[in-house]
């Protein structure tokens, strides 16, 4: 399975339509608020009245409710942005640093706003290999 992850991921993909990108996040949309409602319908059949006497698995589902729920609406205000820089006519541009995204990973992840200079100099922060301040500076060095 993975062997076939991998390449396909090697394919060369053609750069992303911003109409078709619009049309499969406003379909995407729709699947998110269709699974937040069904989540708010869950939760509320859960009833934790009391935390000694409630069931652990009541507890569990609740987090896991309460986890998909953050999740869910993380990437409700993630397809917002982009259909807000569309509109901008900014889309495929770094958040970061303005510059344009690389073709092959906006194709590969239309979602990312990020290019591959500013994605590694973020992780390099996240993970404490560089100092918070660094990130940008970094990421605009490596830059043409």
């Amino acid at each position: 399975m993975l062997g076939l992850v991998n390449s396909h991921l090697s394919k060369k993909m053609p750069t992303p339509n911003p109409l078709e990108i619009t049309t499969a996040l406003l379909s995407h949309k729709a699947l998110i608020l269709k699974e937040l409602s069904e989540i708010k319908q869950t939760t509320s059949l859960t009833h934790i009245t009391s935390l000694e006497t409630a069931m652990p698995q009541d507890l569990f589902l609740r987090q896991i409710q309460r986890g998909l729920n953050q999740h869910f609406q993380q990437e409700l205000q993630t397809i917002q942005k982009i259909l807000k820089r569309i509109e901008t006519g900014d889309y495929g541009k770094c958040f970061l640093c303005g510059y344009l995204i690389e073709k092959d990973r906006l194709a590969g992840n239309p979602m990312t706003g990020h290019c591959m200079a500013c994605e590694n100099t973020t992780s390099l922060v996240t993970n404490g290999a560089l100092p918070p301040g660094a990130q940008l500076k970094a990421a605009n060095d490596e830059k043409p």
